[in-house]
């Protein structure tokens, strides 16, 4: 019994000083970092798709990924078609009050809308505020699964095995049934030993 517990105890610490490296995996997408509230997300969310950003490039994600040649983003994140101008990324706050990441329109500061065949942007009449369970995670909607080795966590800071967030509570609580169960082995252990006695 000790060998078991003893073993279990270890894959526990195991999981938790390896998970640090595990989140630290490199994605082909860009995964934002909100300075406000530092969330990450990968999925640059608009009206009718979502994206990620590989390298200057958008690749929408919703069905077979497809990257959108006529479709270009720069360092300031500034979204250009056919090299005219046509809005920006930036963190925004959603229906369920979360920072998520945005391609807006500049003039409008609304939520661009996308043509299905001709990939061009136009400015829908929606805010982020008008959409609810908006997608952070880039593995999500990812089709090469290679890519998202770790895809048991997503992209947002808000699900950590170890570290800050829910994950450091799951981990006290992981780490406080493990020694309640070594106590709990130890006392019928030894009722087991003063019974053959």
């Amino acid at each position: 019994m000790r060998v078991l517990h003893t073993s279990l105890y270890s894959a526990a610490l195991g999981v938790c000083t390896l998970a640090p490296a595990a989140l630290g995996q490199e994605r082909p997408w860009l995964v934002f970092i909100d300075s406000q509230s530092n969330s990450q997300c990968g999925i640059i969310n608009v009206a009718n798709a979502q994206f990620v950003l590989v390298g200057e490039q958008l690749v929408s994600v919703n069905g077979p990924d497809n990257f959108l040649p006529d479709l270009r983003v720069d360092s300031s994140d500034n979204v250009f078609f056919r090299n005219e101008p046509a809005g920006f990324i930036a963190f925004d706050v959603d229906g369920d009050g979360t920072r998520t990441v945005w391609w807006l329109t500049s003039a409008t500061l609304r939520v661009v809308e996308i043509d299905d065949f001709t990939g061009e942007p136009t400015a829908s009449d929606r805010e982020p505020t008008d959409f609810t369970n908006v997608a952070c995670d880039g593995c999500l909607l990812w089709d090469d699964r290679t890519d998202c080795q770790d895809a048991d966590r997503p992209d947002s800071p808000g699900f950590r095995l170890c570290g800050n967030g829910f994950g450091g509570a799951a981990m006290i609580v992981l780490a406080v049934l493990g020694f309640t169960w070594r106590a709990t082995i130890r006392v019928v252990g030894r009722s087991v030993e003063l019974a053959s006695l």
